[in-house]
């Protein structure tokens, strides 16, 4: 049981929200940000009274936001367990860690490095080297990744072999090198789903 990422196909890929997996509303419709978190997204995105979620925009292909992309940690949903095989029912321990709110940023990035499998065993089988690099490669633009939330971060930085130097919270840090010399721009922020709120603004890109 997955949902694929939902990425244009014209090449103009500018902002890649990672995000960290699926759950009913986006099985049932079969791509990502179809529920509560995209409807999120969408009211600072899109428009603030927006009704539809940020995920059925891209979906529909909707006029203006063709330089979007979604792309989630994992295809398969981390809160479903018993719809999930051995291998992904697994990384569902990631979702058991608790409220760590008020931790240091390092050790909440620990707690869930200790989690993760060996990082080319989870690469190989969420194949997440080879979704994003494909992306990236892809893109005529030099692409921003805003990456949403404690687990999607610590798969990000784990993967591209950065856990000593995160980046900022909230403040866009330009020209991170990934992936053997591609060049990108990296944001980290809250879950669009934080019960406190999400902090993203378009005027942070």
């Amino acid at each position: 049981m997955i949902v694929n990422d939902l990425i244009p196909a014209n090449e103009k890929l500018k902002t890649l929200f990672i995000l960290e997996s699926p759950l009913t509303d986006e099985i049932r419709c079969g791509y990502p940000c179809a529920g509560f978190t995209g409807k999120e997204m969408a009211k600072r995105i899109i428009a603030a009274n927006s009704q539809v979620s940020f995920g059925e925009h891209l979906f529909n292909k909707a006029s203006g936001h063709e330089q979007y992309g979604l792309m989630n940690t994992f295809l398969f949903p981390l809160e479903l367990p018993e719809k999930l095989d051995s291998i992904q029912t697994k990384y569902c321990k990631l979702k058991q860690l608790g409220n760590m709110k008020g931790w240091p940023r390092e050790e909440i990035y620990k707690s869930h490095y200790n989690v993760l499998p060996h990082i080319e065993i989870t690469d190989q089988e969420i194949e997440y080297t080879v979704r994003l690099k494909k992306y990236l490669l892809n893109s005529e633009q030099q692409v921003t990744l805003v990456v949403c939330g404690y687990i999607a971060q610590s798969v990000f930085l784990t993967i591209t072999k950065k856990e000593k130097e995160f980046p900022r919270y909230n403040r866009l840090e330009n020209n991170w090198t990934v992936f053997g010399g591609k060049t990108v721009n990296v944001l980290f922020v809250n879950h669009p789903a934080d019960s406190a709120g999400w902090v993203f603004r378009l005027t942070s890109l």
